[in-house]
């Protein structure tokens, strides 16, 4: 009997598509609620760890463990809720929507996978043509994406406002190479979950932290995330007309993506090049003054560096990476080391108080304020809340580890889950290698 396989591009698909229609349930509910003030439509509750649930969280993970077990039933599922309470609470009735929205995210997988792009990804905002017309144009761009289109058919798609635009047009000269082995024993892959990431800011009509958050997992290291946002992000194309947004991509697909839009962070094609400087010492790690005329922020230069260089064009404080911490567990070792970074001049001496760790992640992906730091190292996270983050990160030129810069260890099972060793992450190598070095070369204390 031949081994069983399973297509990374069919579980990548199947995780954004059902984080999409978890994210609906999500935001129903919460919708239902607050119509209701004096009713507890979300049925919030403490679990035996003391944290919050809501029947939105067990929903969504049943959408997402139903998709993923559609694709292959034997593909390890790291969840963090309880696979019995998900069961007792089952719903139904999202099967159809759900697996119309694989169809879409199977086809822009594929686009992505194979560096090709149309004028309207299956997941855009688009609305100029029917939905017959559009499901024949989706057709058609897939079957272009993959047979690869002819300059006449070019031509002609153009007149339609269908181009299909090569690789070279869109700066993927940028973009890793994407994952060349795909169809995988599925032994060797798990899936983490949080379906409803900020579940205590839920439960008090608090959106903004909200986040759903998936991870694929090969030979232990995370190869594709997704970060959902329900009720959508400022600057970011939301996914058809549902109003959530989702940031999806890692080493899989080469790069990180606005589902139905454009790659997260690389230049327009119409901007020039930029020199990526070299920002440490190569053999030290330790951080050098360098020339920065020419070269736009962000960089994680220190101010002084700059200040000392007569040739460099001066940099401010707002140029720097700022850190991204939460309100509620700012103070002790976590204040005392960003405040340390920021008076060395690594980061801007201002971190940003976030919610959340799936918008703490995306903060630094999208970079939309200069976040570029997330340090917490100790225990208060699990690996279902970095798992996606990880994933992304590492397709974009960042970087996660635990505290002591070892990466997190995916074969835990889910009660093992809680990293004890905290978290640091980052949107440089480089800057995550430097504070590693610092934070380890002296005594930390809470």
């Amino acid at each position: 009997m031949a081994t069983p396989s399973v297509s990374l591009l069919d579980l990548a698909a199947a995780s954004l598509s059902s984080a999409i229609v978890a994210a609906d349930q999500i935001v129903t509910l919460a919708r239902q609620d607050d119509a209701t003030p004096d009713t507890d439509q979300k049925n919030i509750r403490l679990k035996n760890d003391g944290s919050f649930v809501t029947d939105a969280d067990l929903a969504a993970q049943q959408i997402i463990v139903d998709a993923i077990r559609n694709v292959s039933p034997l593909v390890r599922i790291v969840g963090e809720e309880a696979e019995e309470e998900m069961q007792t609470n089952a719903i139904t009735g999202h099967e159809e929507r759900s697996q119309r929205m694989y169809t879409l995210c199977r086809q822009e997988i594929e686009l992505r996978y194979h560096r090709q792009t149309v004028t309207h990804m299956p997941l855009s905002q688009a609305t100029t043509t029917t939905t017959k017309e559009r499901n024949d144009l989706d057709a058609k761009e897939h079957k272009d994406a993959q047979e690869g289109a002819t300059t006449a058919e070019q031509s002609a798609d153009q007149d339609q406002g269908t181009a299909v635009v090569s690789r070279d047009s869109v700066g993927v000269g940028m973009l890793q190479e994407p994952l060349q082995e795909f169809e995988v024993d599925p032994s060797r892959v798990s899936v983490f979950i949080d379906p409803l990431d900020g579940t205590k800011a839920y439960a008090k009509a608090d959106y903004e932290p909200v986040s759903v958050l998936i991870a694929i997992i090969l030979d232990k290291i995370p190869c594709f995330g997704v970060i959902c946002k329900p009720f959508g992000y400022p600057g970011q194309t939301s996914v058809l007309d549902t109003g959530c947004v989702a940031i999806y991509g890692g080493t899989l697909l080469g790069g990180a993506y606005t589902a139905g839009g454009t790659v997260c962070n690389l230049p327009s094609p119409t901007s020039p090049p930029t020199e990526i400087p070299e920002l440490f010492d190569s053999e030290t790690s330790s951080i050098s003054p360098l020339d920065s005329s020419n070269r736009p922020p962000p960089t994680v230069r220190s101010v002084s560096d700059t200040l000392d260089s007569p040739s460099s064009a001066r940099l401010s404080m707002e140029d720097l990476p700022r850190a991204v911490i939460s309100s509620s567990r700012s103070k002790g070792i976590v204040e005392d080391f960003v405040t340390h970074l920021g008076d060395r001049g690594m980061i801007n001496p201002q971190p940003l108080l976030v919610s959340g760790a799936g918008e703490k992640s995306l903060r630094i992906i999208l970079r939309s304020e200069n976040e570029g730091l997330w340090f917490f190292p100790k225990a208060g996270t699990s690996l279902w809340d970095v798992a996606a983050s990880d994933a992304l990160l590492r397709a974009t030129g960042g970087r996660l580890t635990d505290k002591n810069g070892n990466d997190m260890d995916y074969s835990k099972s889910r009660t093992e889950a809680e990293n004890e060793d905290g978290v640091v992450a980052c949107y440089d190598q480089r800057l995550h290698a430097e504070c590693i070095r610092l934070f380890l070369e002296k005594s930390w204390h809470e």
